[in-house]
């Protein structure tokens, strides 16, 4: 027998025996993956490689070349996303990125490795709360801790919206314009906001419904085009009469700006890194509705930065949020906003000059605007659990 079979035959006996040099802890390299685990999105690209710690040394084995993570299911909400750690990389996978667009993280070597991943199984809460009339639970989007899903469609206008759970966030900011001043607490309870802006076919459904009857739309509001585009140049009260149509409500000021920022008062969706769109933007530009995946909030709210601006509930008061801070510093509870306008006009939102989300503008309620569109909040109640 000659010197190499001999190495072989001795290395397959090892192998057998479950030697070779590793330990009990640490599995072969055919091995499945660490288990999947949730976090928030990243913050402007869906695939990442993260640094190796600067006190670990490098390895000296060589590094696969392409790891290709590929997710098995879509199921559960947008925002749910793996985690797998391999050597000394982090790799976030996007689960909504399509396969044959992305997951690939490029290396050092030409040699290549597939780690297959599977996502989580979606937990149910056991104490599940009950949905009004007109709303269902999205299959397989699962529930928050306190039990409401985190996705809900309504049965009249067919839109999906996306849980907020209840709890304490900080509005404004103590930087920038005065009117966006003071930063300050702000507690709300559970509702669901539209994942995307009310759409130009969204609002033909409320049109075909009501049209000639009262509280239906104005025939001022145009209706050609992309029914995916935003439906925009409406007025407040065609907007809150659409939402009142579909069973929801027009979002206050609060309510919007909880679900761009989330509790950690970020400038953006994706936290407080610097803007980065995947193909040019430029403000006032309106885009089929979920065009720019990045502007998406950590509830996995679309469009929030960009695209129409957006008419809240509220008056606006360039001075609101000094009514809204107490003098005892105790936050205020689903606020409705200020009693009066400033300038008779309806707070709106979106559509900075820098994109962040503090940012507050207003309009006139019966004069439209050819880039103001909104989107919807169906409320939970006062009973919601907090977060």
């Amino acid at each position: 027998m000659n010197r190499l079979a001999i190495w072989s035959a001795c290395g397959a006996l090892l192998l057998a025996c479950g030697c070779g040099g590793g330990t009990a802890s640490t599995p072969p390299a055919n091995s499945s993956a660490p288990p999947a685990t949730v976090s928030a999105p990243p913050a402007t690209v869906p695939v990442h490689s993260g640094a190796a710690p600067n006190n670990t040394e490098p390895r000296s084995a060589p590094k696969p070349r392409a790891a290709v993570l590929r997710s098995k299911t879509n199921t559960g909400p947008p925002e749910q996303q793996f985690e797998v750690s391999k050597d000394l990389a982090n790799f976030t996978v996007d689960s909504r990125t399509p396969v044959s667009h992305l997951f690939s993280v490029e290396t050092e070597n030409l040699e290549g490795s597939v780690v297959s991943v599977e996502q989580p199984d979606v937990e149910e809460h056991p104490g599940k709360q009950t949905l009004p009339n007109g709303f269902v639970a999205v299959p397989g989007s699962g529930t928050t801790e306190t039990g409401w899903p985190r996705r809900i469609r309504g049965e009249i206008d067919g839109k999906e919206m996306a849980c907020i759970p209840a709890g304490l966030f900080i509005q404004g900011t103590d930087r920038e314009t005065p009117d966006a001043a003071p930063a300050h607490p702000m507690s709300l309870d559970t509702y669901y906001i539209d994942v995307t802006e009310v759409t130009i076919g969204e609002f033909l459904k409320f049109k075909t419904a009501l049209a000639g009857k009262e509280n239906g739309p104005t025939n001022s509001v145009p209706l050609q085009g992309n029914p995916d585009l935003p439906v925009v140049k409406l007025s407040w009260r065609d907007a809150l009469n659409y939402a009142r149509w579909a069973g929801k409500e027009l979002p206050t000021e609060a309510e919007w700006e909880k679900a761009g920022r989330g509790p950690d008062a970020n400038d953006y969706p994706w936290g407080n890194d610097r803007v980065l769109w995947h193909h040019p933007r430029q403000l006032g530009q309106i885009d089929p509705v979920g065009s720019f995946p990045h502007d998406r909030s950590r509830y996995g709210v679309m469009d929030l930065t960009g695209n129409a601006r957006e008419w809240c509930s509220d008056w606006y008061s360039n001075k609101a949020y000094s009514e809204a801070k107490s003098k005892d510093g105790t936050p205020a509870h689903n606020w409705p906003g200020p009693r009066k306008a400033s300038n008779g006009e309806r707070v709106v939102k979106g559509g900075a000059d820098r994109w962040e989300l503090w940012a507050r503008g207003s309009q006139s309620m019966n004069k439209p605007a050819a880039n103001i569109g909104f989107r919807c909040v169906h409320r939970c109640g006062p009973n919601a659990s907090q977060e």
